[in-house]
């Protein structure tokens, strides 16, 4: 289907079908900014408000737009005069495009908050600071940007594998602040809408387990 099919489509028939087809496309399209200031959203985050350009000479390019989203921390709500808008992708819906070139990740977020985080004796783990490739730096800076000002000051991260495989992006809770077990998951919840769906997120203490290190 084209584009404008697709948007004919009611939502009762917008299904993953659908949502793949979009997605397809969406990079090749052109956009109006219908507002100059980043607005919020109903989730209270903020995104830039577009509308899809039926005309392919005008609008803004969709990797000029993405660009300008990462260095600002900032998601994209497509065609929002809809009620719901025709789609929208929070930040780090677009920083796994930039990276994997998938809008939709395969895996499901997994938030780790409230429980020790415990090695095993015996259990080799590998640990280390994020590398750019699994954190880029526009994305530590954005979020950085974003504890310090709910009066984080000094986020302490460590990236850490029992597998090689899968591996947790752990906060340390002495640099937050040591909150209450029973706030670790509402904290990890806020933050997991700056990563991809398929990253998992731990908040946990910095006892027994490597040096962490300054997130940007």
């Amino acid at each position: 289907m084209t584009i404008a099919e697709l948007l004919k489509q009611s939502e009762s028939l917008r299904d993953e079908a659908w949502e793949q087809q979009f997605l397809n496309q969406l990079p090749s399209l052109r956009f109006q900014v219908l507002e100059a200031q980043v607005q919020q959203g109903p989730d209270g985050w903020p995104y830039l408000f577009v509308e899809i350009q039926q005309d392919s000479e005008g609008g803004e390019q969709f990797s000029d737009i993405q660009n300008w989203l990462l260095n600002q921390g900032v998601g994209l709500a497509i065609n929002p005069l809809r009620s719901p808008p025709d789609y929208v992708l929070p930040y780090g819906q677009l920083w796994l495009y930039q990276t994997t070139g998938k809008f939709v990740a395969e895996v499901k977020p997994r938030l780790k908050g409230g429980e020790p985080f415990a090695i095993e004796d015996g259990q080799k783990i590998v640990a280390g600071p994020p590398t750019e490739e699994f954190f880029p730096t526009y994305a530590r800076r954005v979020l950085k940007e974003f504890l310090n000002q709910q009066g984080v000051s000094e986020p302490l991260v460590l990236v850490v594998s029992s597998d090689q495989k899968n591996y947790d992006l752990c906060f340390s809770t002495e640099s937050f602040g040591t909150p209450p077990a029973e706030e670790h998951v509402g904290i990890l919840e806020a933050m997991s809408w700056f990563f991809p769906a398929n990253y998992t997120l731990a908040l946990v203490s910095e006892k027994g387990l490597p040096q962490f290190t300054p997130l940007a």
